[in-house]
């Protein structure tokens, strides 16, 4: 939670009660928000997120995913 503009910037989700008969022991997953402009507005989309996970045979690898960049698109149309 960002105090200064009083909004959560940053969510963190943890995997609970994973069988022990299944492959993966841990999961946690980040996502980080923050303000960015498309077209004239500014937004408030995910920008990055990365996913951990341990299976019994050690580390599995990091899986960072980047939103970047954000465009708006638009289109005029006339019907007559």
């Amino acid at each position: 939670m960002d105090k200064d503009l009083n909004t959560i910037v940053r969510t963190d989700q943890q995997a609970l009660n994973i069988p022990p008969s299944f492959p993966i022991r841990q999961a946690r997953e980040t996502l980080d928000y923050d303000f960015t402009k498309i077209g004239n507005r500014e937004f408030f989309p995910p920008l990055a997120a990365t996913l951990e996970m341990h299976s019994r045979g050690g580390l599995s690898p990091r899986n960072v995913k980047e939103f970047r960049p954000c465009q708006k698109f638009s289109a005029d149309a006339v019907i007559q």
